[in-house]
């Protein structure tokens, strides 16, 4: 979701009309005192029924990619961010990607003590490896990856918040799937 707009918000100061979607209610709270040209709703990544198909230029999703429990979640939310997205639109998404393995969850792992152990953050429910092109692929994307620091400015990382090393990931539509 958009959280309290970091994103969401940087992208309208930069003049881009942009649509945000968050669950929390109170985070949407915070994002709309920030009196931003940012359109903001409540909902969820697995359910956009509010926007029509081929909608927006430009899908962020972020958060539901490792937040969301079950695959069936993460595949409606890929769904979902497929059909709104117009065919000629970008998808970006990012997270904590750990090259020496395969992508890691188990639902067992419940505590946010837990979590921080295995996942790197008290809130996350798996942690991508080097296989998560495979999965972003199979569901109808071509991937374009990249490093924040090789794509960015210094200026744009910190505005955006991303780390150098983390990995970008600039998506397309395939045309069938």
């Amino acid at each position: 979701g958009a959280g309290t707009g970091r994103y969401s918000v940087a992208l309208a100061e930069e003049g881009y009309d942009v649509t945000a979607v968050e669950l929390v209610k109170y985070n949407l709270g915070i994002l709309k005192k920030k009196n931003s040209s940012v359109k903001a709703y409540q909902g969820n990544a697995m359910k956009l029924s509010r926007f029509p198909d081929k909608e927006f230029d430009l899908v962020l999703v972020f958060g539901p990619m490792y937040h969301l429990y079950s695959m069936e979640d993460k595949v409606k939310a890929l769904t979902e961010a497929r059909r709104v997205l117009k065919d000629d639109g970008m998808f970006i998404f990012s997270f904590p990607i750990c090259n020496d393995m395969n992508t890691f969850e188990d639902i067992s792992i419940s505590s946010p003590e837990e979590r921080l152990k295995y996942y790197g953050q008290k809130d996350h429910v798996r942690l991508y490896g080097k296989d998560f092109a495979d999965i972003y692929t199979k569901y109808g994307f071509d991937l374009d990856i990249r490093r924040p620091k090789r794509a960015l400015t210094k200026e744009q990382i910190e505005r955006y918040g991303f780390i150098e090393d983390d990995v970008i990931i600039i998506a397309k539509k395939k045309k069938e799937i």
